[in-house]
């Protein structure tokens, strides 16, 4: 966990599976490749189904999907993908948008156990300890302190502040699944 606000769990305050540990899905570093939405998929199907996804299977269906090492794949594709040919078995069966702000993002966390996320960077600002390159992104929300959201993203959890989640999301959706 980098950057965990500490706090009684309450109303305000709800870890998730704070102790989860996430594979990267080579979603990290200079070398690694845009499949931020399929790895997004899969740290959801950890978190919410208690599955562990082969990452050599989440990169693969990443590229079946059309999914392109630098530009990464649209929302669009990457939920039409994963509900017709599923990732790691799982196939979506529903989206729903969600707002963006603070009282829903806690409401849908707690109601969802986890929410998919869609960030766009400008690439001077922070988001958690980091500041990522311009560029969209997607990851999952799994819990929130006062601070801001807890969100997992690049093989970890990360404290981001309610102030940096303001700056950069841009959507937030809640998913149906079925497995198999």
């Amino acid at each position: 966990m980098v950057g965990l606000d500490t706090c009684d769990a309450g109303p305000d305050c709800d870890y998730g599976p704070i102790d989860n540990t996430y594979p990267d899905y080579d979603n990290v570093g200079v070398d690694g490749i845009n499949d931020c939405t399929f790895a997004s998929a899969a740290d959801w199907e950890q978190i919410v189904h208690g599955l562990d996804p082969d990452p050599a299977e989440i990169e693969n269906e990443f590229h079946e999907a059309g999914g392109s090492d630098q530009e990464g794949i649209t929302a669009l594709a990457f939920f039409t993908y994963w509900s017709q040919q599923g990732i790691n078995g799982v196939h979506l069966t529903g989206v729903n948008d969600y707002s963006t702000d603070q009282a829903d993002v806690e409401s849908e966390v707690r109601a969802d156990g986890a929410v998919l996320a869609a960030f766009t960077f400008n690439g001077t600002q922070t988001f958690g300890p980091y500041v990522p390159q311009a560029g969209s992104h997607m990851a999952v929300v799994d819990g929130f302190t006062p601070a801001g959201p807890l969100i997992v993203t690049w093989g970890q959890t990360l404290q981001v502040s309610w102030g940096d989640w303001n700056a950069s999301v841009i959507a937030m959706w809640g998913v149906g699944t079925t497995l198999g």
